[in-house]
């Protein structure tokens, strides 16, 4: 019985299932071609990630003064002797 993935312990190998994922694995990469990438170019766009809002400098400060390890960083300041 032919799988991908690792074989299961005690699981037999045929030759046929070795010289399959051999093949398969030495195969060349194949892409889309040409008439197919431009078709679905021009159904579904780029391939990009939509963009969010723009991030103001205020909203920066925010998200670093909510993030953990920024508190961790404070309290630690906070709690030393002082020197001196």
């Amino acid at each position: 019985m032919a799988h991908s993935g690792i074989p299961i312990r005690n699981e037999k190998l045929k030759a046929e299932d070795i010289k399959a994922s051999v093949n398969h694995a030495l195969a060349p990469l194949s892409g889309l071609s040409a008439s197919e990438a431009q078709t679905r170019l021009t159904a579904e766009g780029f391939n990009e990630l939509a963009r969010g809002g723009q991030r103001t400098p205020l909203r920066i400060v925010l998200e670093v003064l909510r993030e953990p390890m920024f508190a961790l960083s404070v309290g630690w300041r906070l709690n030393l002797p002082s020197s001196g």
